[in-house]
């Protein structure tokens, strides 16, 4: 999907989206809102993002990150950063179909309205909790490239990630889900 979305050569902004949940609901695994090692868990995280995507592609690509929080947007994170909150349930975006996974994304364009597909390549939701593909839990969300969906800021599709993985690293579903 990264051909199609971003391309596979050239210099392209991703927007990151921070995310956290005002509640969890039913059947998750975590908090529905990031700790500070949370927040800054996602610098490791979109290093290696953006080390495997320039080496995949022999030094062609290179993807500028920038994350975007309650506050402001940042190319690095302190963990002091508060994430956007949404009021729907974690459990609702975690009821496993491409309808409530594309809604995770658009309203984390509504909360931000800072980002639009005339200033980035792509966008990215990372958000509070355990990915499913980790845990298995019913409320959990999974980790997904997902789209089309009804344009939002004019985009139509977008990738959602967690900030933790059950017994592994987010690092890789990242990789995986975006590409």
């Amino acid at each position: 999907m990264i051909a199609k979305t971003v391309g596979t050569t050239g210099t392209r902004k991703i927007a990151v989206i921070l995310v956290n949940f005002a509640d969890a609901g039913t059947g998750t695994s975590g908090s529905p809102t990031m700790s500070s090692t949370d927040i800054t868990g996602f610098n490791t995280t979109f290093d290696y993002f953006k080390n495997f995507y320039k080496e995949a592609s022999y030094g062609q690509l290179n993807l500028e990150i920038t994350f975007f929080h309650s506050t402001g947007s940042a190319t690095s994170l302190s963990g002091a950063e508060t994430p956007f909150t949404l009021a729907t349930p974690m459990s609702t975006y975690g009821a496993d179909t491409d309808a409530s996974l594309s809604q995770l994304v658009m309203d984390s364009l509504n909360a931000c309205v800072n980002v639009s597909s005339a200033n980035y390549a792509g966008v990215m939701v990372a958000h509070a909790g355990y990915g499913n593909e980790s845990t298995n839990n019913s409320g959990d969300i999974w980790a997904a490239y997902v789209g089309p969906f009804t344009a939002t800021y004019g985009f139509t599709e977008g990738t959602n990630v967690a900030a933790k993985e059950d017994g592994a690293s987010n690092i890789g579903v990242a990789c995986h889900e975006f590409g």
